[in-house]
């Protein structure tokens, strides 16, 4: 459900991924919010994210025409070492949400490093200083593209191309986040958009009637589900009393009207090793044209019995009153034993 709301609404489809990516709690259809989604999107990645990035490089770009010529400070060298420590971990241990949140933290150690040394006052006051903080926040950024491109691909190639680097950001290894931008680059464009209040009013609208209609197409269905199921055996079974049983993948070769008994049938039963007799009650609820050629279990230690004057050398397992017969997913050999 909300997979076809958010496919309908037109968003870049990394802002989804991302939202999946940081654990925002989609359990079921109706845990999706577009609230949240917007909350996520305008909070870490446009305020956040997009933000440091805009600043960042329209800075370097207006003052410096792109990267300035300093080395990189070794509290910067030293963040980034630790973000890419944090990318490996997080692959080994298969965690998506760390990997998602590196971006988000690398910008905002971005915008503080910004808010707190002021370069737009150093341009004047300390060239040299203000050359200085804008080539490690353009490092950042390269960083930032890097860390991001596995949870938001798209975003992270836009980003690659607003700072002049050649290729692409998918085939670059994780150390070029250490490595130097190009020297040149132009103003960038927003990385993300900020989603609009009153569209998402729009859209929580039409995903609740959405959910409402599913649910009233589903009503009659679960109703029809609800059966009165007998209760659990309360004596339990040790694993060797399960060791006795022999189940075993069968197939029913033919089918014959027991003489007298309505709901009786005479099967046989090819279990592989050899093929059985077996009389079951399924006259009234199955084809018997139809069951031929059906794969069965068939329990092959079952005392045997005689009815109605026919052997009986096992029992075929079905379920529930409608004799639901069981069988094997895929193509199981006959004779092969049930575990």
């Amino acid at each position: 459900m909300w997979a076809d709301e958010y496919l309908d609404a037109g968003f870049h489809p990394d802002l989804f991924r991302y939202y999946i990516a940081t654990g925002a709690g989609l359990e079921t259809d109706v845990d999706f919010s577009w609230d949240r989604f917007a909350e996520r999107v305008n909070g870490e990645l446009v305020g956040n994210v997009g933000n440091f990035v805009n600043r960042a490089l329209l800075f370097a770009a207006r003052n410096f025409d792109g990267t300035p010529d300093a080395a990189v400070s070794d509290d910067i060298h030293d963040r980034i070492e630790g973000a890419l420590s944090e990318f490996e971990a997080a692959v080994r241990d298969y965690d998506v949400r760390t990997l998602a949140e590196l971006a988000t933290e690398l910008s905002d150690y971005g915008n503080e490093y910004i808010q707190r040394t002021e370069p737009w006052h150093l341009v004047d006051d300390d060239p040299e200083q203000a050359a200085q903080v804008i080539r490690d926040c353009v490092q950042l950024v390269k960083a930032v593209a890097v860390v991001m491109q596995p949870v938001l691909p798209g975003k992270a190639e836009e980003l690659w191309g607003q700072l002049g680097e050649a290729g692409s950001v998918a085939d670059v290894s994780l150390s070029t986040a250490l490595e130097a931008p190009p020297d040149r680059f132009d103003e960038p464009d927003q990385l993300f958009e900020q989603v609009d209040d009153d569209y998402i009013a729009e859209l929580n609208e039409e995903l609740r009637r959405r959910v409402e209609e599913a649910s009233d197409d589903t009503g009659d269905s679960e109703d029809a589900a609800d059966v009165d199921l007998e209760p659990l055996e309360s004596e339990r079974i040790g694993f060797e009393d399960f060791e006795g049983v022999d189940m075993r993948v069968g197939e029913i070769r033919s089918a014959e009207p027991v003489e007298d008994a309505d709901k009786l049938l005479e099967l046989a039963v090819d279990i592989g090793h050899e093929v059985r007799q077996v009389v079951a009650g399924l006259a009234e609820l199955h084809d018997v044209d139809d069951l031929p050629g059906t794969r069965v279990i068939l329990l092959a230690n079952m005392e045997q019995a005689t009815i109605f004057g026919v052997e009986s050398n096992g029992m075929v397992l079905a379920a529930g009153d409608e004799a639901d017969l069981l069988t094997t997913h895929e193509d199981a050999p006959l004779g092969t034993r049930v575990q």
